[in-house]
């Protein structure tokens, strides 16, 4: 970009990059020209791989034709209660910008293999309860992991959750296949049955 900058003549700025804060749902089938999630219009976007559809995510309540689902990528700062419970063909999930997680957001996604959660601080109740193919969580910014977060996650063999503070009761509860979790010196509180 050029701007003039008066007594100086013109200048080059470089300004910095854009962070498109959109959400971007991708289905296995044909949702129509646009869909509707909670009063916010998501619109398909052709140049996009499969059916997938721009929008911004409301801040509750389930997406639109959940088991149709295979991958979003969330653009925005947090994910609402139940935003994407039993989305079980749910393989993928981008939130590079999301903090924090509601209750049930995740709940019973049944295909979700992996997760990586960048900027993520809090994660609400049963928020992957029962993803069954949950293999690994990164949660490097994670402080509070909330009650049954992860129960039943029966596959779920990798943690890492280095700056935790709070583990909630039953967070891990019948993780059947967790076999090594380091806690670091900054929990000061793990709930009843957390790991049990």
């Amino acid at each position: 970009m050029t701007r003039y900058v008066p007594g100086k003549g013109t200048c080059r700025v470089r300004l910095p990059p854009q962070v498109v804060s959109v959400t971007i749902l991708t289905y296995n089938a044909d949702q129509g020209a646009s869909i509707v999630w909670n009063g916010q219009t998501f619109t398909k976007d052709a140049s996009l791989s499969n059916y997938s559809y721009v929008g911004a995510i409301p801040s509750s309540s389930t997406v639109p034709s959940p088991t149709r689902l295979i991958a979003v990528t969330v653009g925005s700062v947090s994910i609402g209660t139940s935003a994407f419970q039993n989305c079980t063909s749910l393989t993928t999930v981008s939130m590079p910008l999301v903090t924090s997680i509601g209750a049930n957001a995740f709940y019973s996604c049944a295909s979700l293999a992996t997760v990586s959660m960048p900027l993520v601080t809090s994660i609400g109740n049963n928020a992957f309860y029962f993803c069954a193919v949950l293999t690994s969580a990164t949660m490097p910014l994670v402080t509070t992991i909330g009650e049954s977060a992860f129960q039943s996650c029966i596959t779920l063999t990798t943690v890492s959750m280095p700056l935790v503070i709070s583990i909630s009761q039953y967070a891990f509860y019948s993780c059947l296949t967790l076999t090594t979790i380091t806690i670091p010196a900054s929990v000061t509180g793990i709930g009843d049955n957390a790991f049990a």
